[in-house]
């Protein structure tokens, strides 16, 4: 849907005693001003769990349909409502999104609780209201401009499961089933006018609703310049810095398909080595590796999840001093625990 930036982390992602408040802290400010467009879908586990043995259906179709969404995610203008659920709570949110030559700017604004919003442009956050913890921001994938159908289907067997109806249009579903424990499973309501997602439902393994987003009305117009125009409380975020290659950490391990998408830092607000951001991905799902420096010498290690989200934060022994890695993602704990284990300082030994 629209590049998007990493949602903000809630409070309840990081339960007090598990993870410190400096360390969540640095967590959720780097999350949210990291970029990413709406998540994918998923109908219900029981379809899922019959495909898993039902043969490939329209595997030409399915390829088109890929390619339908990805293009409408770069070229598509719209404006629309949508309603998010993680952990049993919704949040209604109304999207504007413009695209032209290339160049995408997008504001959200969440309708329920209090008037929080962003606005973003070409996957960038500019600006956003209310602290990172109280902006509940839905699940965008800046990932999906690096997806391709090749590397998507390695790693994601898509199936065609018929058509159906959301917000009034009509939209094919289109389950994506994990080739690998390391990912989830997700299925796309894709509208069939313009190939954009208007459902997205996240399932686990065993079954569970992980997270739903699902739009409620859409407008394929684009909005004017007043819609698109933040009001006075949304507050400027400063441009993250690329990370110099000598500072960035080092994966021994990566689900197979994940990339290295973008690495930033930024200046440490207690002084000292900056805080470091490091962002993976396979076109779908991603992971979010943040590093910073203790003045501590133990902070303990910690795990945790939120809905989709699985939290590990490991402190690592360089010769540079004591860092705590803090590793978040959208993908089974277990996968995040994994790359945790796997995080090399510049220069270290495996």
């Amino acid at each position: 849907m629209a590049a998007r930036a990493l949602s903000a982390l809630p409070a309840a992602a990081c339960p007090a005693g598990r993870i410190g408040r400096s360390q969540r802290h640095f967590a959720v400010r780097a999350r949210c001003q990291c970029g990413r467009t709406l998540r994918s879908i998923m109908r219900t586990w029981l379809g899922l769990f019959g495909l898993l043995s039902a043969p490939l259906l329209w595997a030409d179709e399915t390829g088109d349909w890929l390619a339908r969404m990805i293009e409408a995610q770069a070229s598509q203008s719209y404006q629309g409502t949508f309603v998010y659920e993680r952990q049993g709570s919704f949040v209604a949110h109304q999207l504007w999104r413009r695209v032209i030559d290339g160049q995408q700017t997008e504001r959200l604004l969440q309708l329920d609780g209090m008037p929080r919003e962003s606005l973003s442009r070409n996957g960038r956050l500019l600006c956003m209201t209310g602290s990172a913890d109280e902006l509940q921001l839905p699940p965008r994938q800046q990932v999906l401009t690096h997806l391709n159908t090749q590397a998507l289907t390695a790693h994601y067997q898509p199936r065609l499961l018929g058509s159906n109806r959301i917000a009034g249009r009509e939209v094919e579903e289109l389950a994506l089933l994990p080739r690998d424990p390391h990912r989830y499973a997700m299925q796309l309501s894709l509208d069939r006018e313009t190939g954009l997602p208007l459902r997205s439902l996240l399932l686990a393994a065993q079954g569970q609703l992980l997270e739903r987003l699902q739009f409620t009305e859409l407008q394929l117009q684009a909005p004017g310049d007043e819609q698109l125009r933040a009001t006075g409380d949304c507050r400027e975020i400063e441009p993250l810095a690329v990370a110099r290659d000598a500072e960035v950490w080092r994966a021994d391990w990566l689900p197979p398909g994940f990339v290295a998408l973008a690495t930033w830092r930024r200046p440490n607000p207690l002084g000292g080595q900056d805080l470091l951001t490091q962002v993976y991905g396979d076109g779908l799902a991603s992971i979010s590796v943040f590093i910073e420096p203790l003045r501590e010498a133990q902070a303990g290690d910690a795990h945790s999840q939120a809905g989709p989200t699985a939290i590990n934060s490991r402190q690592h022994s360089t010769p540079q001093g004591e860092f705590m890695v803090t590793v978040l993602g959208e993908v089974p704990p277990a996968t995040v625990e994994r790359v945790a284990l796997s995080m090399r300082a510049p220069g270290g030994q495996p």
